[in-house]
């Protein structure tokens, strides 16, 4: 690993930082170069009236991202690593050696709308019980995207979240039982508490930070703010999400499934249960999952007779998850335990 450190910005990164605003934003990138480059134009163009510190980690990229940093923002703290770390370990390192008071996290693909580090910032000062924050997050075509959501639990992941959230939303006004994730329009639109914010862009309290502890290494993909926003709500803070500062992440829209990615996505997600709550119900998740993807493979297959083509895209990608889904259980039903550990090698 490799640390290199430079200046020469507007808000100097060598000066103690002392204001209400004072904060270090981390960005962890692996070959997303471009991306990256937009990002962090996005925050020094954007970012006004606020004292700063910018972390770069760069998980082993191969696309030059690195080189590009040095180049075009020597004012970038840059931390090289030799492989793909994952994002847990990787903040982790940016985050015991930054030194702001607040600690903003943004994905490589992500480019602010407005001086939306600021706007956090304040907020975050104005909202002293806030352990986290998050803000409204955008598509690439200004539509919204799901910016937060409630813990999943046993019905809401078998349901999936999203697909529960529109098919109850008539019947059930609440819809809290029903979807972890995906708040609808009307509640992305309003401040409010709510279980976890998305870790594409999330505002962390340092203080909240060093009581829960930081990101769990043990959790190479997926789930690793919904885990660290649990572990802060349980040490008394809570989560906050306001409309106000607006993100746009080009990568939150659906994009095909592949095997490792459904991998990834079920061992935290059973992750998370066995730790949070406990191994039984992650056994139990586990069996409901491999019986929800069954069904939901014949359903789908159904839909794909559907005339409206809309009804067979969705069906074709819906398909595949589930698919994948249902491999990986054949294939590893009885390893539970080990499901960790076989995430951290890799595709």
């Amino acid at each position: 690993m490799i640390e290199r450190r430079t200046s020469g910005s507007e808000y100097s990164i060598d000066r103690p930082m002392k204001t209400e605003g004072d904060l270090t934003a981390i960005v962890v990138n692996w070959n997303t170069r471009e991306l990256l480059r937009k990002c962090l134009d996005s925050f020094f163009s954007q970012t006004r009236g606020v004292a700063y510190e910018v972390w770069v980690v760069d998980n082993g990229s191969t696309d030059n991202s690195s080189e590009m940093v040095r180049k075009k923002f020597p004012q970038v703290r840059l931390i090289e690593n030799e492989s793909n770390l994952g994002f847990s370990q990787a903040n982790n390192q940016a985050i015991r050696r930054s030194s702001g008071r607040y600690v903003l996290l943004l994905n490589s693909d992500t480019e602010l709308i407005g001086n939306a580090p600021r706007i956090l910032a304040q907020f975050m000062d104005d909202h002293p019980e806030a352990g986290a924050a998050g803000c409204k997050l955008l598509n690439s075509d200004g539509s919204l995207q799901l910016s937060c959501g409630r813990f999943p639990r046993l019905f809401s992941a078998l349901m999936g979240g999203v697909l529960a959230n529109s098919v109850f939303k008539k019947f059930f006004p609440n819809r809290r039982f029903f979807a972890e994730y995906g708040l609808s329009q009307e509640e992305h639109s309003r401040l409010q508490e709510t279980d976890f914010v998305m870790g594409a862009c999330m505002i962390l309290r340092r203080e909240a930070l060093e009581q829960a502890g930081f990101f769990d290494e043990d959790i190479f993909l997926y789930f690793e703010e919904i885990d660290l926003c649990y572990r802060i709500k349980q040490a008394g803070w809570k989560i906050l999400y306001t409309p106000e500062a607006r993100v746009c992440h080009h990568g939150g829209q659906s994009s095909p499934s592949s095997a490792y990615v459904v991998q990834q996505n079920l061992i935290s997600l059973e992750y998370f249960f066995r730790k949070h709550y406990s191994r039984t119900s992650a056994v139990i998740l586990r069996i409901l999952m491999f019986l929800g993807s069954a069904s939901k493979i014949v359903i789908f297959m159904t839909l794909l007779l559907v005339p409206r083509i809309e009804f067979r895209k969705m069906a074709r990608a819906r398909l595949s998850w589930h698919v994948y889904a249902l491999r990986y259980y054949l294939t590893n039903f009885f390893e539970l335990g080990h499901a960790t550990a076989d995430a951290k090698r890799g595709p």
